[in-house]
């Protein structure tokens, strides 16, 4: 199948339009193979922070206007949350994360709702969502910070 750059275009304006205003939540656990499954928050998966505008806990998150195939993070903006575990390994200290979940409602459960799940990685890492760092460490006052955050659509043909 092939597409075009306007069509790609358009689709990454769609997604903006369905998760502007969401919010994202970062977790540590095998990674689900889809955005919509649920979570085993009791054996499998720990949710480490929940990521919004400046850390102020309610305000959500929006992309910049999508632009040559490119959803991208404001530079301005400070997509940041608060370290706190909840859940299978929330006795830890510090945690890698593995994966994030960009959407709205309850993040953990199986939704059928827009939702973006992605991996996770420090600042020289592959992983699609870079953080600050390559661990988080839970003791009341550290954040998560998110250093950069696109998503790329490319033309094939």
């Amino acid at each position: 199948m092939k597409t075009t750059a306007s069509l790609l275009q358009a689709m990454l304006d769609a997604a903006k339009a369905e998760i502007d205003g969401s919010f994202c939540a970062i977790f540590a656990g095998p990674v689900p193979d889809a955005a919509g499954d649920a979570l085993d928050m009791a054996n499998d998966h720990t949710l480490l922070a929940i990521l919004t505008l400046d850390n102020d806990g309610v305000t959500g998150l929006d992309f910049d206007s999508a632009v040559g195939g490119l959803l991208a993070k404001p530079s301005a903006d400070v997509w940041e949350g608060t370290v706190a575990f909840s859940g299978a390994e929330d006795s830890e200290a510090t945690l890698t994360p593995t994966f994030f979940r960009f959407g709205g409602g309850d993040l953990t459960g199986a939704s059928t709702d827009p939702r973006l799940q992605g991996s996770v990685g420090g600042p020289s890492s592959a992983a699609e969502m870079k953080l600050e760092g390559e661990t988080l460490t839970d003791n009341g006052s550290n954040t998560a910070v998110v250093a950069t955050f696109n998503v790329r659509l490319t033309p094939i043909g």
